[in-house]
């Protein structure tokens, strides 16, 4: 099949080629053990071994690093080649072989091209046909028996399910391809972020509580020196209550990081908890009012991952949604975890989530395939100018050993 993927292609090439090893041992007891009189021996051996060794070729070409463009086209045609060839020195119309007809668009739906398995089909069934409709004067006369007329409905119906076979392996080969370039891609991009975070931790902590430490100490170090020289107590005074009043704001900095890091709340009272402050803290923060329906689920294996989910959709709607209510809601079905956030801003196409990630905006695809990965959905409906509504849910994986504080 022509392509950039040799892998693929080479092992598709392969599976044919092992396929049709037996068969070229059942074609060769016409030889022997199952004697046919319209045999002409030597022809048919000679084009027997023949499809024998482009069969072996097949086989060793598909071992090479990059199989060429042009080796399923070449398997193919071999094969139409010396089917027809060995009916033809088999006694035609009559022949045993026919029935081998019936493997080439089998052979060729593997390759996941539909326009070529139902081309093919449709020629062998017609092909097929056509060798009875001219056939003159033998084994009968010219009348065509009714059985050949089934066979050739045989023929195209297995063109037609054959194609319908091909359509799917292609469709699914594309999706597994997109999923892997998506994997890829988030993966890069996911490297990318982990690296950006850590710089953007840096400067935070340099910028915050190590500047902060910094002006703290030169405080101590003026207040040591005030009490080794006996200088003004007040003065003293003054400059250790500096001193407190900055490795407050640094503690409180610190925090802030510690808290962005992992949520304490949500290690210590659970899940519900936690999306309860955080929707107070997103009011606090952007004004937007937020509407919890929040029931008691414990600590469910996958609340990092779901606090994380809820988080970006808060940012997300305080950035771009110009809402003016959100709700949260929180809930458990039967062996799973829901979760839905709705608000009623200005919505958005969920196709340009794919887009977006292409371009290296991963925060709300991210989600989706962490989501995915551990057996989850997300659900997401948007238009405009109804708003957006997220559903999100996950297996039930609660961890019960030690009881939620109230």
């Amino acid at each position: 099949m022509p392509g950039d993927d040799a892998p693929q292609n080479a092992s598709l090439v392969r599976a044919t080629a092992v396929l049709r090893l037996p068969l070229i041992a059942l074609l060769a007891l016409l030889a022997g053990p199952v004697p046919d009189d319209n045999v002409d021996l030597p022809w048919y051996l000679a084009v027997l071994v023949g499809l024998l060794v482009a069969d072996c070729c097949w086989l060793l070409l598909t071992r090479r690093p990059r199989v060429v463009r042009w080796l399923p086209w070449a398997s193919t045609a071999v094969d139409v080649v010396a089917f027809v060839m060995l009916a033809a020195v088999s006694g035609g119309p009559t022949s045993l072989v026919q029935p081998v007809f019936f493997m080439l668009p089998v052979a060729v739906a593997f390759y996941g091209l539909p326009w070529l398995t139902g081309s093919l089909g449709v020629a062998t069934a017609v092909g097929y046909l056509a060798v009875w409709l001219t056939r003159t004067g033998t084994d009968g006369g010219p009348g065509v028996p009714p059985l050949v007329f089934l066979h050739a409905g045989f023929l195209l119906w297995l063109a037609g399910a054959t194609t319908w076979l091909s359509i799917v392996l292609l469709r699914r080969r594309q999706a597994v391809d997109e999923l892997s370039r998506v994997r890829r891609l988030l993966v890069a991009q996911a490297l990318q972020l982990e690296e950006r975070e850590r710089t953007d931790l840096a400067e935070k902590l340099h910028d915050g509580p190590l500047q902060v430490l910094l002006a703290a100490r030169m405080r101590l170090e003026e207040t040591r020196d005030c009490s080794r020289e006996g200088r003004d107590t007040a003065r003293r005074d003054d400059a250790l209550s500096a001193v407190l009043m900055q490795l407050r704001t640094c503690a409180g900095q610190i925090r802030s990081v510690v808290t962005v890091l992992h949520p304490q709340v949500l290690a210590q009272l659970g899940l519900a908890e936690a999306l309860a402050e955080l929707a107070r803290d997103h009011t606090a923060r952007t004004g937007q009012p937020v509407d919890t329906d929040i029931g008691e689920v414990g600590r469910p294996t996958h609340q990092t991952l779901l606090y994380g989910v809820v988080r970006e959709l808060l940012v997300n709607i305080d950035k771009h949604a110009r809402a003016t209510r959100v709700s949260l809601f929180l809930g458990a079905d039967p062996g799973r975890l829901v979760i839905r956030v709705v608000d009623d801003g200005v919505g958005f196409d969920p196709a340009i989530i794919r887009s977006r990630v292409a371009t290296g905006h991963i925060g709300l695809g991210s989600h989706l395939a962490r989501v995915a990965a551990v057996g989850g959905v997300m659900d997401i409906r948007s238009a405009a100018p109804t708003g957006t509504a997220v559903l999100v849910s996950v297996p039930d994986g609660v961890d019960r050993s030690e009881p939620v504080s109230p």
